[in-house]
């Protein structure tokens, strides 16, 4: 079975621990023989060695894109949505909130790729997944014709977002297969 990178999307066998492309690792490995070194303390005396543990970087998920679309904090006066992972294959986002700027341009967009302003860390999740939009005074989530879809919860299910949907605060948002994000605060000017 395959896995695909979350930097660069590039599809790599299973037996590779890191990307064949761009060198990133694989999602969940969190320990391999070569992220552990022995370091002597004393070279007289080797009974004596540290153990020293070297931890992998784990992908990241852009959280602050080029020159846009995440909120700096102390930023006063910016229409912002914040999202909030609730569902993710990469544990460590599970809890993490994204404000995302909306005042300079009005669409943000979310997928695996590193070009989106939001990369989502999910091999189910398309290079250019969706967007979100600001239309006046109201918010809106776009599928952009992702392969596995996105998903709005109605309150007792998930139904298809098949066309630009309004969201608001509370509104959760299924990306793919394996990622769910919550809105937890929305301002417009």
């Amino acid at each position: 079975m395959s896995w695909f990178c979350t930097k660069c999307g590039s599809e790599n066998d299973e037996g590779e621990m890191t990307c064949v492309v761009c060198g990133s690792g694989k999602i969940g490995v969190v320990e391999t023989p070569e992220s552990v070194k022995v370091i002597d303390q004393q070279p007289s005396n080797p009974p004596e060695a540290k153990i020293e543990e070297v931890v992998p970087e784990a992908p990241k998920v852009q959280s602050s894109p080029p020159t846009h679309g995440v909120l700096e904090t102390g930023t006063e006066e910016s229409s912002y949505l914040e999202i909030q992972f609730v569902q993710s294959p990469l544990d460590e986002i599970i809890g993490k909130k994204v404000k995302l700027n909306l005042s300079i341009f009005p669409s943000v967009s979310v997928g695996r790729s590193p070009e989106n302003v939001l990369q989502i860390p999910d091999p189910s999740v398309s290079r250019m997944h969706g967007k979100f939009l600001l239309e006046g005074k109201d918010f809106y989530f776009e599928d952009v014709g992702s392969a596995n879809g996105s998903y709005i919860f109605d309150g007792s299910k998930f139904n298809e977002a098949k066309e630009k949907t309004k969201v608001e605060e509370k509104t959760l948002i299924k990306l793919g297969e394996g990622t769910i994000v919550k809105i937890t605060s929305l301002k417009s000017l």
